[in-house]
């Protein structure tokens, strides 16, 4: 059996290495020659899903998410498992393992599943998004987009407690953030659901005065629909993995766990001849759907009422997105009290 796999991000190299351990001839097309130069992405949850911790690049474990919406501050204690990590060096290591387990790798190669998908089994499009099957086939129509760009900067004093911080806008669908990395160092960023072309810049970023380290920036998909008898996660031999399938937690923009998640089931659905679909359904379906739910109602409720939808979230943490009957509880309560508001 072979089989292709177009991108060498988290997604591509752990289902790379995941099917290499199986003894499967795998083929990785890379566009960038550096595997290190990925874009952010930094914050990855373990202990869910299969998602194991990095062996390398863990600069410590996160204990909570603090939004600071000005009047109203709201702590979100998170799941043991979620580390801040330098993504450089999860990339270096996860190359390393796909190699060692004899995966060919190549860099600075473009894959295009036109011609692809005739020369092997499967293709995995693990290319993110805008995805391969978008560019070449149009699979995977974006109605939404979220558009980020971010900083890894000096900032002196600076020492990590294991909080992360975000700063939600007022006027619109989005957040500044301040992650410690390590002493003296920080990322920083922002981005939003962009609605009236006007994308974050550099400038957005109010510690951009900084001393800079690193730039970078990146789409993230915001909704998805189904382009006529394609789902957003296969056609015919070929299946989409991670971002470039629409699979997000939407409320956090967090994609990296999914990503390593829906991986792994791929690997599985090939190695094991199951059902991909159903497989991505049964264990990833909740967070995705819920989390979406999520964010709909963030976008419909009332400025005062964010704080309030926060606070249930940092009460009942992961359960909310995980759990459908609680999720469907507390959506159709948000719902009510965003409505009851407005009258």
């Amino acid at each position: 059996m072979k089989v292709a796999v177009i991108g060498a991000s988290l997604a591509g190299l752990t289902v790379a290495r995941e099917l290499a351990n199986a003894d499967i001839n795998v083929d990785v097309f890379e566009a960038k020659k550096d595997i290190k130069r990925f874009a952010c992405g930094e914050v990855i949850r373990t202990g869910c899903y299969g998602v194991e911790k990095p062996k390398k690049g863990v600069l410590y474990e996160v204990k909570k998410l603090i939004f600071d919406f000005g009047e109203r501050v709201v702590r979100l204690k998170v799941p043991k498992g979620v580390y801040m990590t330098e993504r450089d060096k999860v990339q270096e290591w996860l190359y390393y393992e796909a190699v060692s387990a004899g995966a060919n790798i190549n860099l600075g190669c473009v894959g295009l599943i036109r011609k692809l998908r005739k020369e092997y089994d499967y293709v995995l499009d693990c290319s993110g998004y805008p995805s391969q099957s978008y560019r070449e086939f149009g699979i995977g129509k974006v109605n939404k987009i979220a558009v980020a760009v971010f900083m890894r900067i000096r900032y002196e004093n600076i020492k990590p407690d294991g909080n992360l911080f975000f700063y939600p806008y007022s006027d619109r669908i989005g957040y500044t953030w301040f992650f410690p990395m390590k002493n003296g160092v920080a990322n920083v960023g922002t981005g939003w659901i962009v609605e009236d072309y006007r994308y974050p810049r550099f400038d957005d970023i109010p510690w951009g005065k900084s001393r800079v380290l690193k730039k970078g920036g990146g789409i993230l998909p915001v909704d998805r629909a189904r382009i006529g008898r394609c789902t957003i996660l296969r056609y015919g031999n070929v299946f989409l993995v991670g971002e470039s399938a629409g699979l997000m937690n939407y409320i956090l923009e967090a994609g990296n766990h999914l990503a390593i998640a829906s991986a792994k089931i791929a690997a599985k659905s090939i190695i094991e001849g199951r059902d991909y679909e159903k497989e991505i359904e049964r264990v990833l379906g909740a967070e995705v759907t819920n989390s979406k739910a999520f964010l709909e109602i963030m976008c419909k409720m009332p400025k005062s009422l964010k704080p309030v939808v926060m606070n249930v979230l940092g009460i009942f943490g992961w359960r909310f997105l995980t759990s459908r009957t609680l999720s469907k509880v507390f959506i159709k309560i948000f719902n009510n009290l965003r409505e009851a508001k407005e009258c």
